[in-house]
């Protein structure tokens, strides 16, 4: 399969552009365990020099201890029982870290975000979208995300690729059920915001392209950038820099 081919000058003056046009701008990048969603916000946080890089359930205190219970605990816990702790977890992060990094014109890259609880919680507990968007209305209602980085892969190939790595928790551990009905309800909430979204037709290549579709939402104007995630991490590296940077994006 074609692969990019860039000098070490060309991706700097993507990363020099990607900082300059992106600051004060909040992503989260979301998918299945082994989708390589962790791998490209790394490398990313790597690279800019004004960013903070944070991950979800996690990043305060408070948050850091919320994780534990949900991923140790001896207790088997309903999923609405989750759901409302990842929103705890979730409303303080915004509060005491994103927004005061937003203010101070950082870029924001999260690993996860509400929509994993969609997939992982609120799914499974039969809450309907429209409810679930409800909830997190009412959470975000004072900076809501802007760019929501989506890899997609099927549940099988993640697996395959994070089983050597994959802590055994409770998150982490639930065996093939449990993540095919997760990537029930990841495809579920896409095809929502998909089905109130423009396609965003971008001047970029063809091995962009092939790579990655972005969609805007009507209402809320929150860019989904939808990944191939089976393409190679450099593939999705370069085609995710070159089409930030050909995206006509005003916050």
């Amino acid at each position: 399969m074609p692969e990019f081919n860039l000098t070490d000058a060309q991706v700097q003056a993507y990363l020099d552009t990607f900082a300059q046009k992106y600051a004060s701008t909040y992503f989260v990048f979301e998918g299945l365990d082994g989708s390589g969603k962790t791998t490209l916000q790394q490398w990313l946080a790597q690279n800019l020099t004004d960013c903070l890089c944070v991950r979800e359930p996690g990043s305060t205190k408070f948050s850091e201890q919320i994780r534990e219970i949900l991923l140790t605990s001896e207790f088997k816990l309903n999923s609405l029982t989750e759901l409302f702790l990842f929103m705890a977890s979730r409303t303080e992060l915004l509060h005491q870290r994103i927004i005061p990094a937003l203010e101070n014109n950082q870029i924001v890259l999260s690993d996860r975000s509400y929509i994993s609880s969609f997939a992982y919680q609120a799914y499974p507990g039969n809450i309907s979208v429209d409810y679930f968007n409800q909830t997190i209305t009412q959470i975000y209602q004072s900076r809501q995300i802007d760019v929501l980085v989506y890899f997609d892969i099927p549940y099988q190939v993640g697996l395959q690729r994070s089983a050597s790595v994959r802590d055994q928790d409770n998150m982490e551990a639930k065996g093939n059920e449990f993540y095919e009905r997760t990537a029930r309800g990841y495809a579920l909430y896409l095809e929502d915001f998909i089905s109130k979204s423009d396609l965003v037709e971008l001047d970029v290549s063809p091995l962009s392209q092939q790579a990655i579709k972005v969609y805007q939402h009507q209402t809320t104007k929150q860019y989904l950038v939808n990944i191939d995630a089976q393409l190679s991490i450099t593939h999705i590296r370069f085609a995710f820099l070159e089409v930030m940077a050909a995206l006509p994006f005003m916050r």
